[in-house]
């Protein structure tokens, strides 16, 4: 889930739109660094420079980010940069985003124009094209910009809702940004007065320190994550061997009271200090009573509509259950099976079987994982979920914690979710449990974006 965390609190909400003054229609060149706790695991850099295409005023913005980290005690890096221009007026028009991570790379290219994006997502050497509804004036998360807002008329509590488009997921999402206080920094020994602007989406909110030119110099993300403004020096400056932060350690999630097991047929617990409004949902493999949550021992038969099975047997750019690529796989692979059983443990056995454990830093489409045969939770479970969506078994997935012996902790995981018999079980082919033990805790279903 590494990956999964660098994209949506490093890179969207740093570069989701902020309230900005009329000077940021001049040239920005700007080197964050980006922190987990005290240690340095990388740099973003953002450059915008004024242009007029077709008598148009807008901006061209270049963008880059660079991470490197430690995951499971192996060395990794990960390399993300892309281009847009944006009308001043009217926003987003189109852009180039590319991510590349070892074998795995994605780029996703697509132009904006009467209500409609128009995009092209090549993966494991494949093109797909794709249509998305979009707002006139949205914007694209990695960079741009939202209309020019007075810093100074601001005051407390104002705030402004926008619709961005995020490549890394293909899905347009509605970002909040809320004026909270002004206050003053030091950045590279200077003071500095700066507005502060909360962003928030999905419930999780990021917080950035804004100077009185429109300038970003510092960003606070909730699992940790930090960026402040350095030089370009300092950007390109080798990490030190301390710097070299291993993110898997740091964002456990540590319990007290009796041990939990891998394996086990039951589990019982406890939240304390989170809104209620946010606990884990109930459904047929978890419940709360009077506070107390109990996973694993549920038998609560549902029915799927219509509408929800369509749903479980869809498609999407990343799952893309329909592709020839994956319904000759997924047929391959349960051969003359004739029950939803059977088809998804043969799903099962072979994804466990065959796709390397090891974390990558990628945004994964099924395509990708079955062209290079690896990867860590996510990668492994919207494999299975298209496999298992092609062969005609619902399925979707599951995002939560999970129980880790060897790290003595709960770790974020995903892991898809089958409709057998009536009832939705979870399975784990990362771990290699058909149904999956007590110790997941399950907090949303939904793909990659969510």
């Amino acid at each position: 889930m590494m990956g999964s965390l660098l994209y949506r609190e490093v890179l969207l909400p740093r570069w989701q739109p902020t309230l900005e003054a009329e000077i940021i229609r001049l040239p920005q060149d700007l080197w964050m660094g980006v922190f987990f706790g005290e240690e340095r695991i990388g740099y973003v850099h953002s450059k915008e420079t004024p242009q007029v295409v077709e008598e148009v005023e807008g901006a061209l913005l270049e963008f880059t980010a660079r991470f490197s980290l430690t995951l499971f005690e192996r060395d990794t890096e990960l390399f993300i940069d892309g281009v847009a221009w944006r009308s001043y007026d009217a926003g987003l028009e189109n852009f180039d985003f590319n991510i590349k991570y070892g074998a795995h790379a994605m780029q996703i290219e697509g132009v904006l124009e009467n209500g409609l994006l128009d995009a092209k997502l090549y993966t494991a050497g494949v093109t797909q094209d794709f249509s998305i509804p979009v707002d006139e004036t949205i914007q694209l998360s990695f960079g741009l910009k939202t209309p020019d807002v007075d810093m100074e008329a601001l005051k407390e509590g104002d705030e402004l809702f926008v619709d961005t488009f995020d490549p890394t997921t293909m899905r347009v999402t509605k970002a909040r940004m809320r004026f909270e206080t002004a206050d003053t920094i030091e950045v590279g020994g200077r003071l500095r007065k700066c507005s502060v602007i909360a962003t928030t989406m999905g419930g999780m909110t990021t917080r950035a320190w804004i100077s009185e030119n429109g300038t970003v110099l510092r960003a606070e993300t909730p699992f940790g994550f930090m960026l402040e403004k350095i030089t370009q020096a300092e950007a390109f400056a080798p990490l030190a061997a301390q710097d070299n932060a291993d993110m898997i350690q740091g964002l456990l999630v540590k319990a007290t009271g009796i041990k939990p097991m891998e394996g086990a047929e039951e589990m019982r617990f406890r939240i304390l200090g989170l809104d209620k409004s946010l606990y884990p949902p109930n459904d047929d493999f978890q419940r709360e009573y009077k506070g107390v949550f109990i996973t694993g021992t549920i038998k609560h038969e549902s029915t799927l509509s219509e509408e929800e099975r369509a749903h479980a047997l869809s498609s999407d750019p990343l799952i893309t259950a329909s592709h020839p690529i994956i319904q000759e796989k997924a047929w391959e692979i349960v051969g003359n099976a004739e029950t939803d059983s059977k088809k998804a443990r043969l799903i099962h056995e072979w994804v466990y079987e065959n796709v390397e454990k090891r974390p990558v830093l990628s945004v994964p489409s099924a395509l990708d994982v079955l062209k290079t045969l690896e990867g860590d939770c996510n990668e492994h479970t919207i494999l299975y979920t298209a496999l298992a969506r092609a062969v005609g078994v619902p399925a979707k997935v599951a995002i939560g914690l999970v129980w880790s012996d060897e790290l003595g902790g709960f770790g974020y995981h995903a892991w898809p979710e089958i409709y057998l018999n009536g009832q939705w079980w979870p399975s784990d082919p990362t771990l290699g449990q058909y149904i999956a033990d007590a110790t997941h805790i399950k907090l949303f279903n939904g793909s990659i974006d969510q």
